[in-house]
């Protein structure tokens, strides 16, 4: 069977955040994951994360500012 999605948007969507709903979808297809770190604020932590993944992609990283604490940071790894 397929699953379908319907997004009733009130016409305030655009295709950037549509392509955001799309990329969603792996999640739900089990073909990807987000997962949620915290990185210290110190130069190299992210190098740091990026080497401890190996030679496995990082496809998506979200990352917000905050010059109060270590980073919080959600990223999205395949599956």
């Amino acid at each position: 069977g397929e699953t379908l999605v319907a997004i009733d948007s009130g016409a305030n969507i655009n295709f950037d955040s549509l392509r955001h709903v799309a990329e969603r979808a792996e999640v739900g297809e089990k073909r990807e994951a987000i997962i949620a770190v915290t990185i210290p604020a110190r130069p190299g932590s992210f190098k740091a994360f990026c080497e401890a993944r190996g030679k496995r992609q990082i496809p998506e990283f979200n990352s917000r500012y905050n010059p109060n604490s270590d980073a919080h940071r959600f990223v999205g790894v395949p599956t």
